[in-house]
């Protein structure tokens, strides 16, 4: 197989001829390991319906959204939260002293249950 760069374009010689296939064609005589266009959709279309899914039952997990720092995270939950002046004191303070030093560096997919229970059991000293 030779990919031709002028139209995107697979080529599989033979002996006699030059046989052109589309983009991702149907397996060929010469490779049959090649997958069919049609088995890549059909599996594109079965990622798309789980997705589809887990969208409808909230388990839909942003595989970026574990990038997010978890300061940054916190700070724009706190933000958005409506609560009396006192509860609001309190959530700065116990984010600032306790969950920030221990955690707030890190990629919100890195944290596990485990350390959130050590920032919540004992203040933690950078």
């Amino acid at each position: 197989m030779v990919r031709s760069d002028r139209r995107n374009t697979w080529r599989a010689s033979t002996s006699d001829k030059t046989a052109t296939t589309g983009r991702g064609g149907a397996s060929t005589p010469e490779d049959p390991r090649r997958p069919s266009s049609s088995d890549r959709k059909k599996e594109a279309e079965l990622f798309l319906d789980a997705i589809r899914g887990d969208l409808a039952h909230g388990r839909y997990v942003d595989p970026a959204g574990g990038l997010i720092p978890f300061r940054d995270y916190a700070e724009q939950w706190r933000l958005g939260q409506v609560h009396r002046p006192s509860t609001a004191a309190q959530a700065e303070s116990y984010l600032r002293l306790h969950a920030y030093p221990f955690l707030g560096h890190r990629p919100l997919g890195s944290i596990r249950r485990s350390e959130v229970h050590l920032c919540r059991g004992s203040p933690h000293t950078p």
